[in-house]
């Protein structure tokens, strides 16, 4: 949101003609630094974190939460999978070999 911007100012003009849907109709960057928002006073800083000269202003950071990894998911998942058909075969197993060992 662009604060005490209304639609006839400059700073609305040239964002609107950078976000011109069709790209053939977007100006080039040499042409929008011709624009008469740049040429205006006071004239834009280089550091757009600067509000006067010396001080930055603060900006709330925002807490990350862990994702759980899609890979790492599918690998856990795939590992508990083989654990599960590792034991069902060692089970039937042993119960094969204690049905064959009774009927004997």
């Amino acid at each position: 949101r662009i604060v005490n911007a209304n639609k006839y100012s400059s700073e609305f003009k040239v964002l609107e003609e950078l976000l011109l849907y069709d790209p053939s109709k977007r100006p080039h960057a040499s042409q929008i630094l011709e624009h008469e928002y740049f040429k205006e006073s006071p004239a834009a800083g280089y550091n757009a974190f600067e509000v006067n000269a010396g001080e930055r202003k603060k900006y709330p950071t925002k807490k990350l939460k862990p994702v759980k990894s899609r890979v790492i998911t599918a690998a856990v998942t795939a590992a508990e999978n083989k654990r599960k058909n590792l034991m069902m075969q060692q089970h039937k197993a042993a119960a094969a070999a204690t049905t064959t060992t009774t009927t004997t």
